[in-house]
Formats: C-alpha cells, structure tokens, sequence
C-alpha cells in the first residue's frame, strides 16, 4: 500500500511539469499561427477586405490578448466608414496594452474622419507623452491640421512648426502651413511656405495649384498661368487639372 502511494505520488509530481510543458507548447503553437494568419490578413486587406477579417477574427481566437490584431480589425472596419465599430476595436486593444500607441493613433484619425476634432486632438496627445517615440513630426502635422479645421489657425501654425522643426523636409507640413497662413490672409507667407513644400516634394500637386489660386488673387496672371499647367503636368486625370484648365481659359480669354 505504501509503495503504491509512493508510486502515485512519483507520477503525480512527474505529470505536472509535463502538463505544463504541453500547455506552453500549445499556446506558443496558437500566437505562431495567429501570427501568420495575421500577417495574411495584412496583405488581403486592399484586394480582398472580408477575407482579410476571416483571417483577422480567427487570428484573435487563437491569440486574443494582441492588440495589433484587434486594430488591424478596426482599421478594416475605418476603411468601410464604419466608424463607431472602429472605435470599439481601437479602444479594446488600448485595455489589451495601454501603451499601444498604434491603437490611439487610428482613434485619432477616425475621429478625424468623424469631425470630432477635441477627441482627435485627445488621442493625439496622449501620443506625444510617450517617450522614445519615433515619428513625432506626424503627430503634430495631425494635431496642426486638426486645427486647420477647426479654423484655429494660430494654434494650428504652431503645431505645424513643431512638426517642422523635427523634419525639415517635410513637404505636407509646409503645404498644411501654407493654408493655415492663408486662412490669417498671409498671402506672402504662405506663398513662401507652398514653395517649401515643393522644394522638399516637387511632384506634389496641391502647393502648385495653391500657388496658382495667390498669384491669379493678386493678378499675377503670368506665374498664375504657369502654376495652373504644372498642375495639369502633374495630375492631368484630376479634379484639379479640369479646374486648372478652366481658370487657364478664363486667363488666356
């Protein structure tokens, strides 16, 4: 009886690290196929966007504790313009990892999308207080635009200039500044601001047609002229060409 008791016990204490190494190995097993799956699910998102959320959703069963799979279901559901489901997505990977700054980031650009700009601005900044952050110009040439919109143009300078200071090439910066200085009417200003952005990025065709609309505003029809055919250059299957080739007729008439 003894030995019998004895021999459980020896099996028992065997059977519990064997136990547990199953287990660990299982679940290791899991996050490695999740991960897969999410990796799939990342390249089908353009092209095959239901597919993708397949891969996503079973993703999250076998790992159900990894932000990054639960915002790359919310940003599914950002490119339907299905934004309050986006926003239950970001927000549940935010109490999966506090710190995951990817998941206020797209909170912020769907509130964007929403026109809620205090809560962009919100999600924005929590942002900025991390440390180590590795692109804090993008943040704050949000942060600016948000301004932008709200018509605060001073407050949305600043910001852009924080977002230039930290990236001197920054050409959406220069372009975002150039039209909060145009909202103040610093016409001359913001024409210096446009040619920035189209010294760091030539081929941008917004600060040329921007250019375009000063110079024709201040009867600068020969520049204005110009403009309006580099935009037609650049962008010749666009909105703003169409545009461009009717303020040429009205120049050239």
């Amino acid at each position: 009886m003894i030995k019998k008791i004895f021999l459980r016990l020896i099996l028992f204490i065997i059977l519990i690290p064997w136990g547990t190494s199953i287990s660990q190995v299982f679940a290791e097993k899991d996050i490695e196929l999740a991960d897969i799956k999410y990796n799939r699910a990342i390249l089908l998102m353009d092209s095959s966007p239901s597919l993708a959320m397949n891969e996503l959703n079973t993703a999250k069963e076998l790992n159900p504790k990894d932000p990054k799979i639960v915002v790359a279901i919310g940003q599914i559901y950002f490119r339907q313009n299905n934004y309050q489901e986006a926003i239950k997505a970001f927000e549940k990977a935010i109490k999966l990892n506090k710190n995951y700054v990817v998941a206020y980031s797209n909170l912020g650009y769907t509130y964007m999308s929403l026109r809620e700009w205090d809560k962009a601005i919100q999600n924005f900044r929590i942002i900025l207080k991390y440390p180590n952050l590795t692109s804090p110009h993008y943040v704050y040439n949000a942060v600016g635009w948000v301004y932008y919109e709200k018509n605060e143009f001073r407050k949305s300078i600043e910001e852009l200039k924080k977002a230039i200071e930290l990236k001197k090439n920054y050409a959406i910066a220069y372009y975002n500044l150039g039209l909060s200085l145009m909202g103040l009417e610093d016409f001359d200003q913001a024409i210096n601001e446009f040619k920035n952005a189209i010294k760091y990025q030539p081929d941008l065709v917004q600060p040329h047609n921007q250019l375009a609309l000063i110079y024709l505003k201040k009867n600068m029809k020969q520049k204005a002229r110009k403009k309006f055919q580099k935009v037609m250059e650049l962008a010749p299957e666009s909105l703003l060409a169409e545009e461009a080739k009717n303020y040429l007729a009205i120049i050239d008439g």
